[in-house]
């Protein structure tokens, strides 16, 4: 394994110390920092979730999907044998493991307003950006991870605002 992707899971893992933090319950929602933790209280119901905003947060949240969940292919373009590593894990074929991507997962938010959240072009030709709210991160619709679950995308402001309530990101 090269030293990039030794220092990719080590961040990814890493722990963080939130003691410091004084909102109440430090550290609940995984990857925050403590400013971005104590927002979430007083969030309103048209923000963004932190990690459309914050490179570091969406990255870390990323990477921990990648290790903890296969995330991925890495590129699109160029699979390699993703998709047998994925149906194996699911005890499927590979035809049915390219049919289930983030683009059709439950969990994958292309409302308007989250496409608002987006910090630029959300699009290309292998398909597009949105956001997880399973693991909290901008995802593309042509890649997959083991928690996929049928039933998306999300297409209304509605069903986006419903899973940030749930998440936590937003409290009522």
């Amino acid at each position: 394994m090269n030293k990039y992707i030794q220092a990719l899971e080590k961040y990814a893992t890493a722990k963080k110390d939130m003691s410091y933090c004084k909102c109440g319950k430090p550290d609940q929602v995984s990857g925050f920092t403590c400013k971005q933790h104590c927002k979430h209280g007083k969030a309103e119901g048209n923000e963004c979730p932190p990690a459309t905003k914050d490179v570091d947060l969406n990255t870390k949240n990323r990477n921990a999907t990648i290790k903890n969940h296969v995330y991925g292919p890495l590129n699109v373009d160029v699979p390699g044998d993703y998709w047998k590593k994925i149906a194996d894990k699911w005890d499927t074929t590979e035809e049915a493991a390219k049919k289930s991507l983030c683009g059709n997962c439950v969990a994958f938010d292309i409302s308007p307003k989250m496409d608002k959240c987006m910090p630029g072009e959300v699009s290309d030709e292998s398909g597009r950006l949105g956001y997880c709210w399973m693991h909290h991160f901008k995802c593309h619709s042509a890649r997959t991870c083991d928690t996929w679950a049928k039933g998306g995308p999300i297409k209304t402001d509605e069903v986006s605002d419903n899973w940030s309530k749930k998440s936590g990101i937003i409290k009522e």
